[in-house]
């Protein structure tokens, strides 16, 4: 199988470098012999760091050959569809998914942050786009209440969680130990915003207050070079000429040419605190359990940090010095118990997104392998196991699937019997039931399918039915008959 995923990627932002990343990591363990090209805005980078394919982002030809040649198309993360500051990124980002879909590739978002879409134009493109997605996870409430507000199938829409919650190093991170009068580690990610130079004073008074208290030791996080880097030049001299016997060093500065995700996500969790407006520096913090106070500049941060029950300064342009500081100090109080509650918070949405990311394979499976007919009715291609996630799938959603467990006395009565003809064309998955289906299909199409005998569903069904206390109801025969299958079961 290949897949085409687009993003933010190749821009020197590690958060979405991150998501790729993690995307390449799962894929690799549950797509087995899964090709992958991105779309990058440096493709030799990409392909070296992360050993896939690479197209141009802007090269048309390039994009029209990677789709043509892929099975599916994904968005594995980040905030594609908004227009904080433009309306290019929304232009771009739903043209490209309006190609694939005519095209014909089925799309795929998966841990999107969606908006904001402010103007009535940036909505109206997107919805047009995402109205026609096979599937739409998105990681936060306010994402998945605007899809609906767009008029985007509730079907389709799932809440998950940001796909770098995979990298969780929580469990296995050694407990952070330091000597008695240690300084305090403290880690700052700042990004250009229209609020950043009051934030500037304000972060400043608060890490001056704070080093009186207790020596604090300052990290700078470059999260994306070219962006982040000349703010925090301009911070890292000014906090120098204020307290000059504070210890000052930069992640991700321009001697770090080789920074990887990896030395980035290292640098985080020898911090005590983190003090964040990208969205991933305080993901890297969770993934540790480093404490952190997030900086909204956009509501996915607040949304975040509400997640993982850690404080956030909402309003950044009426932030003042006393509610920066007393923040900062509710995310060091009790920093092992909130550090157990945000471990817990996060396991809730990596189980979440795990469960989303068995969604997508069945869908990308069934999206793959459609059903092929066989003397006019469709049968299902798709694994035993994966037809029973679909059905499983169904009936947690709430959906309505009618299946048959077609067997070779079905389809022959189906070429003399319109109406029976009609039924099983009409339903929302036939399985091969049966030697004679399989060996049809492979005289017809030279490939063999596994066997989905309707007896090992329902063997399948009904353990999953009693694990999450689902009702499962029999109906049909006489009720003796009835009666004896239920005992059986039982």
């Amino acid at each position: 199988m290949n897949l085409f995923v687009f993003g933010y990627f190749g821009c020197g932002n590690l958060g979405d470098e991150a998501i790729l990343s993690s995307f390449i990591q799962w894929a690799g363990e549950r797509l087995k012999g899964v090709e992958i090209t991105a779309q990058s805005s440096d493709p030799a980078q990409t392909r070296k760091n992360h050993g896939i394919g690479a197209v141009p982002k802007f090269n048309a030809w390039a994009l029209w050959r990677a789709l043509s040649r892929c099975d599916a198309v994904v968005a594995p993360g980040g905030g594609l569809l908004q227009d904080t500051t433009s309306m290019r990124s929304v232009i771009y980002y739903a043209g490209l998914i309006r190609l694939a879909q005519a095209m014909g590739k089925p799309v795929f978002l998966m841990s999107q942050g969606i908006g904001p879409l402010r103007r009535p134009v940036s909505r109206a493109i997107a919805a047009r786009a995402l109205r026609r997605c096979r599937h739409a996870g998105v990681r936060d409430k306010g994402s998945a209440d605007l899809l609906r507000s767009m008029g985007v199938p509730d079907a389709i829409v799932q809440q998950t969680g940001d796909l770098v919650l995979l990298r969780d190093r929580g469990a296995s991170a050694p407990a952070r130990s330091k000597p008695e009068g240690a300084r305090l580690a403290v880690g700052l990610s700042l990004r250009p915003s229209p609020d950043v130079d009051r934030l500037f004073n304000v972060l400043l008074g608060c890490l001056l207050r704070l080093n009186e208290q207790r020596p604090i030791e300052l990290s700078l996080f470059a999260m994306s070079r070219d962006e982040d880097l000349p703010l925090l030049d301009d911070f890292a001299a000014r906090i120098k000429e204020r307290c000059s016997n504070m210890p000052v060093r930069m992640i991700g500065g321009r001697d770090d040419t080789g920074l990887t995700v990896e030395d980035m996500e290292s640098a985080v969790a020898d911090l005590d605190i983190m003090i964040g407006m990208r969205l991933h520096s305080l993901v890297f913090a969770a993934g540790s359990r480093v404490p952190f106070v997030g900086l909204s500049y956009d509501p996915k941060v607040a949304a975040f940090a509400a997640r993982c029950g850690q404080p956030v300064v909402e309003s950044l342009s009426r932030a003042e010095p006393l509610e920066v500081m007393r923040r900062i100090e509710q995310a060091l109080e009790d920093a092992e118990h909130k550090s157990k509650a945000m471990g817990q918070a996060l396991k809730e949405s990596r189980d979440a997104l795990l469960e989303d990311l068995d969604r997508f394979c069945v869908q990308l499976s069934e999206a793959g392998q459609g059903p092929l007919p066989i003397l006019g009715v469709p049968v299902s291609r798709l694994s035993f196991n994966q037809t029973v996630r679909y059905i499983l799938y169904a009936a947690a959603r709430g959906h309505k699937l009618h299946v048959v467990t077609v067997n070779p006395e079905m389809i022959l009565r189906a070429r003399r019997d319109a109406e029976f003809r009609r039924l099983l064309c009409a339903t929302g998955l036939n399985t091969a039931d049966g030697v004679g289906v399989r060996l049809a299909y492979l005289l017809k199409y030279g490939k063999k399918i596994e066997p989905s005998p309707g007896v090992d569903i329902l063997d399948r069904i009904l353990a999953a039915s009693a694990e999450n206390s689902a009702p499962v109801f029999l109906i049909g025969s006489r009720p003796e008959v009835i009666q004896k299958a239920v005992d059986r079961a039982m």
